[in-house]
């Protein structure tokens, strides 16, 4: 009658490092899937000849259109448009965003470098 006891009680605590090991299984495929299904993984996906720090500047672009999209309306107005002073209106405007861009860009490099 021991042995019956003994068998299941094997049994039970077989069972439960069955179950364990597929938890964990389970698990480590819910943060792979997560990996692959952040907005880096996705665009690298689409476009392999984009990596790391292109990536980065393509999500931040994006972000800085989520986040003012009146002003990415009124710059592709200003730069659809034809005649001398919107020409050089164009070309301000192209400075002003490389320029800032290029603040922007500096900026998170000294940051990391800082951590």
């Amino acid at each position: 009658m021991k042995t019956l006891s003994a068998e299941n009680a094997l049994r039970v605590e077989i069972l439960r490092a069955h179950a364990a090991l597929e938890r964990e299984a389970l698990g480590r495929q819910a943060r792979q899937v997560g990996k692959a299904l952040k907005p880096a993984a996705l665009l690298h996906e689409a476009l392999p000849v984009v990596s790391g720090w292109s990536t980065w500047r393509l999500l931040q672009g994006l972000s800085l259109a989520r986040r003012y999209p009146l002003l990415i309306a009124a710059a592709s107005s200003v730069l659809t448009g034809r005649g001398k002073r919107r020409t050089w209106l164009r070309i301000g405007i192209g400075v002003l965003l490389g320029w800032q861009a290029l603040r922007a860009a500096k900026a998170p490099r000294n940051r990391h470098a800082r951590e």
